[in-house]
């Protein structure tokens, strides 16, 4: 089994503030998530995302640096020669546990506020390709109760369970991606 690649934890990348504002706020998770789908060269990419191919080359060398990527050949034809980029593996997992008891309440709600920004933005891209997959499983549903926290814990513990299980059905000779956003929190109201 591969090990998972832990693309956000704060004390995993606390030297670099480049990365977690490029994954939350700029376009390397969606280079991540391209990357599920095959290797690409840094043009493909910016074609695909619709950035610059500048810009493309600074994330992908920004993703190199924290080993999420690798260059996997390099292609050559008459007029160019071009890297070819793929994940170092295929299990990728957004984590923030907030684990970094050193940082300040601040800089905490920062990055929850960011981690919220993009999580937004992945349940929006979701939810907005639904009607292309019509004859695809899938299900959206939100609920919320008030409930003992030790019964929460226990749930939590199953949840995690079934996340494992989703990752284990993984097929990467599938064409189709399939996401699970999971949001299990304490929740109220600002």
């Amino acid at each position: 089994m591969e090990d998972f690649k832990c693309i956000i934890d704060t004390s995993l990348i606390s030297e670099s503030e480049k990365i977690k504002e490029d994954l939350f706020k700029g376009p390397s998770l969606n280079i991540l998530i391209l990357l599920l789908k095959g290797e690409k060269t840094a043009s493909e990419i910016s074609r695909n995302l619709n950035i610059p191919i500048f810009s493309t080359r600074l994330y992908l060398s920004r993703l190199q640096n924290y080993n999420m990527i690798v260059e996997s050949k390099i292609i050559k034809n008459e007029k160019t020669v071009e890297k070819v980029y793929k994940l170092t593996t295929t299990k990728l997992e957004i984590i923030n546990s907030q684990t970094n008891s050193n940082i300040s309440e601040k800089t905490k709600q920062e990055e929850c506020n960011s981690m919220a920004e993009y999580f937004n933005k992945l349940t929006s891209n979701a939810i907005g390709n639904i009607y292309k997959y019509t004859d695809s499983p899938y299900i959206i549903k939100s609920c919320f109760i008030s409930a003992n926290t030790e019964k929460m814990a226990a749930f939590k513990e199953k949840l995690n369970a079934l996340i494992d299980e989703f990752n284990e059905m993984e097929d990467v000779d599938e064409e189709k991606t399939y996401g699970l956003i999971v949001n299990f929190t304490p929740y109220e109201l600002d």
